[in-house]
């Protein structure tokens, strides 16, 4: 952090992989500048022009072809921590304690009278506390649900 403006360096993040997980920099971008910002920020490139963000070619970070990217949420959690752990002690009484981690989606499979079924649920995590509130208690995301059954 320099006077107005901040930058977010990558550098030392691990080689992109061949699971999904890998992110493209533009969603780097997007995750290191949000958490960077007060959540009263208007989504909108004026906030980002403060923000400098660099990662190193072909990391989990900023990856390139032909690096998987379909689960790219998991790891912008990662970004997220990350930003947080950084931001900790230079601002202390402006951060969370800790961030949500991500969604938990348990699946349950099997037969029901002869029938296969699945049934999944979306469990979130919470967010910690901050200087002036209490964490978020943890929940689920509220969709209602029902076993899938599908002819065999």
């Amino acid at each position: 952090m320099a006077g107005d403006a901040i930058a977010i360096d990558w550098e030392g993040t691990s080689r992109q992989v061949e699971g999904r997980v890998n992110t493209p920099l533009p969603f780097t971008k997007a995750g290191s500048t949000r958490r960077s910002a007060p959540s009263s920020a208007p989504n909108c490139h004026g906030f980002t022009r403060a923000v400098t963000v660099t990662a190193p070619l072909g990391t989990v970070v900023n990856s390139v072809h032909p690096a998987p990217t379909g689960a790219p949420g998991i790891t912008a959690y990662r970004i997220i921590d990350g930003v947080i752990a950084a931001l900790a002690p230079v601002l202390p009484d402006r951060v969370t304690a800790d961030g949500p981690g991500g969604a938990s989606v348990p699946a349950i499979g099997g037969r029901h009278d002869g029938r296969p079924f699945v049934f999944s649920e979306t469990l979130m995590g919470c967010w910690g506390a901050a200087q002036g509130h209490d964490g978020q208690e943890g929940g689920r995301i509220w969709a209602p649900t029902r076993p899938t059954y599908r002819s065999s």
